[in-house]
């Protein structure tokens, strides 16, 4: 195993500085204990390995490892990451190293899918993760390639002069053993009856199928009369909070600066929740039922409603399988009240989206409704807000809501999800390419009729020459004036504009005494002001799924002052015969717990957040979830739901400590 030679690391010490330094790296090491001391203060220290000229090759290891020495009296958060040919090409890690202590960190490699020629492919050509950190990401390059490593020092108390931090050179670890293996090699089939991956063991697999009963037992014992803490109100908040108006329903409101949900009793709440509560994922047999145990007995019983949880149009949800076996003939039931009991006793305030219907009752939950997306262009991931089929198809969804109008557990609700703004001008430069019957098109030449009366007006300031409005195109918009552009900027204000007060109407003709949640926007729109301040006008609380380490620094636009929450997070460690590592990774179970309460504790530190979800309840399936091949080991239970000690432990401390966090 060779190492990578730098010059030794001196940072300087400068008051109110963020210090970066960039190593050039070109030269082999044979000494692998060289060690560089970092001196490290001001909480914000940067230091980047630069590879640019000899590409760093990790191709052959698992991991990327570094060698922390922490000689100071505080917990160091350490941020990695390494950086491919191009841009988008990064992959991330965050780890904690304890005061006084000497730890190697080690952060899993994203490789490249295998190529169709593999053996793996065909029976797993949608699955996201396989075993060696092969993944279908965006972010996912040629390992042999690494441009760059960097290494970021913080702490979540102030590091002073005193406290040195010595590191070693990054250096590849464990071999990898995947490799092209070739998929024949594989126990067949791959999972047991359990759904469970056969070829791999961890401390909490189980043999055989008969321990599921008497868990059943013990759980449903243990958990079915559970209620929240008793510094809690029934519904979750902070009896020791001030005390504010009680509607009856949960509403908003910002107290010492930060903004809070407000409870049914009129006392402060944060949302600390979970999505798809009680629930698992199915995963498809078609067309790769080697992969499967027979399950012969079970399958000749899936006539019912009930058993079509089970077995479904060439699926197979293991998840509801276990419970069944786990609780018996009432197994719905007796779930839903061990599930409705877990979260209490463990700190989930919480159900978020995509949650179980039987565990909308004595526990603060949320819902989610999907209007068709038509698509705009070559975005398909949108709706067309001016087209009266996606109106026609919300007032339809929203008719399922009308059941919830006078429940007070409802928190809120979200209409869609991480619908594609793309960047500020994508928008309308589709509409401009649609054809002129296209409801959003139509709009827009409205919009510019309205605007400039005329044809001759509108390319008097474009500096364009239409002959009408139906002509207008954008295959020269680069030789277009400034204000087209302008103009660009204004249609997608009323584009977005046009969609967030459509759904509010209908939402708060529907639920007039609930929140409106918005549409939980993907990461690209915190670079989008216009669509953020659209969504401002008319959400009650805006939502964003935000996959990253850093919550406390995600900047929501500065004229906006509103709630917010986070509906999506994670942090997967394919592990436990579930290959996926999620959208952000952990090493393992320690580094997921305490990459869970360092989030929540910087989101709940944030001015703007009200709440953060993590995503999701159940590990997803190791043969892939049956609509995308998600199989990402993120769950806070297993297939056979069995909790996650370690996991389990950070939600309790976390909630134990969020309203103190949150008030200081």
């Amino acid at each position: 195993m060779t190492r990578i030679f730098s010059i030794i690391l001196l940072i300087g010490l400068f008051s109110n500085t963020l210090l970066a330094q960039t190593i050039n790296v070109c030269k082999l090491d044979t000494n692998q204990d060289k060690t560089y001391r970092l001196d490290v203060s001001h909480n914000a220290n940067e230091i980047i390995f630069s590879y640019k000229n000899c590409h760093l090759d990790l191709s052959e290891f698992t991991y990327m490892a570094f060698d922390i020495i922490n000689k100071s009296n505080k917990r160091l958060i350490v941020d990695i990451s390494y950086q491919g040919p191009q841009k988008r090409h990064v992959n991330q890690g965050r780890f904690f190293v304890s005061k006084n202590k000497n730890e190697i960190k080690k952060l899993i490699l994203n490789r490249m899918k295998l190529p169709d020629t593999s053996s793996w492919t065909s029976n797993f050509s949608k699955v996201r993760g396989l075993p060696g950190g092969y993944v279908r990401h965006w972010n996912a390059f040629d390992l042999k390639k690494i441009k760059s490593v960097q290494i970021k020092i913080s702490s979540n108390q102030s590091l002073t002069e005193t406290d040195t931090i010595f590191i070693k050179t990054p250096f590849g670890y464990k071999n990898l053993e995947f490799a092209n293996k070739d998929f024949q090699n594989q126990k067949l089939p791959i999972l047991d009856e359990m759904g469970q991956y056969v070829s791999d063991n961890w401390d909490s697999k189980l043999n055989q199928i008969k321990p599921l009963k008497s868990f059943g037992v013990k759980d449903f014992k243990t958990y079915s009369k559970e209620k929240f803490e008793t510094h809690l109100t029934k519904y979750g908040g902070f009896k020791n909070s001030p005390k504010f108006k009680a509607t009856g329903f949960f509403y908003t409101k910002k107290h010492n600066g930060k903004w809070w949900f407000v409870d049914p009793e009129g006392h402060l709440f944060w949302s600390q929740g979970i999505t798809g509560s009680g629930r698992g994922s199915s995963t498809s047999t078609a067309s790769r039922t080697t992969l499967f145990p027979k399950l012969k007995t079970e399958r000749k019983q899936a006539v019912s409603e009930e058993n079509k949880l089970f077995f479904e149009n060439q699926t197979i949800n293991f998840y509801n399988l276990n419970l069944k076996r786990k609780y018996g003939k009432a197994w719905q039931n007796k779930h839903a009240q061990v599930t409705l009991g877990r979260m209490k006793s463990w700190g989930f305030n919480t159900s978020g989206a995509w949650s179980d219907a039987s565990i909308q009752k004595d526990h603060p939950y949320t819902l989610i409704i999907h209007p068709n997306k038509q698509g705009v262009g070559n975005i398909a991931k949108m709706v067309d807000p001016f087209s009266q089929d996606f109106k026609n198809d919300l007032l339809m969804r929203a008719k399922w809501l009308v059941k919830h109008k006078d429940n007070p557990w409802l928190l809120g609700v979200f209409v869609n999800n991480e619908l594609h703004w793309k960047g500020e001008l994508e928008i309308p430069f589709q509409v401009l390419e649609l054809k002129k019957s296209v409801p959003a098109r139509k709009a827009l030449e409205t919009f510019l009729k309205d605007k400039y009366s005329s044809i001759e007006n509108l390319n008097t300031s474009w500096g364009s020459d239409f002959s009408s409005f139906q002509k207008i195109n954008g295959s020269n918009k680069q030789s277009y004036e400034k204000t087209f552009q302008q103009d660009m900027m204004a249609y997608l204000d009323l584009f977005a504009d046009t969609y967030f007060k459509t759904v509010a109407e209908v939402i708060k003709n529907t639920l007039p005494n609930h929140l409106y949640f918005g549409s939980r926007f993907h990461e690209e729109v915190k670079y989008n002001s216009v669509v953020q301040k659209a969504a401002s006008r008319y959400c009650d609380v805006i939502s964003f799924n935000i996959y990253e380490y850093d919550a406390k620094d995600f900047k929501i636009h500065s004229e906006i002052d509103k709630p917010a929450i986070i509906g999506e997070f994670h942090f997967g460690t394919g592990s436990h015969g579930v290959w996926g590592t999620g959208l952000r990774s952990a090493y393992d179970e320690a580094n997921q717990a305490a990459l869970y309460e360092q989030y929540i504790l910087e989101a709940s530190k944030h001015p703007n957040f009200i709440g953060a979800h993590w995503f999701q309840w159940c590990d997803q399936p190791a043969t892939g979830r049956g609509q995308d091949g998600e199989n990402f080991r993120i769950g806070i239970v297993n297939v056979t739901d069995q909790p996650y000690q370690k996991f389990v432990d950070a939600v309790k401390n976390s909630a134990k400590n969020l309203y103190n966090n949150r008030i200081n």
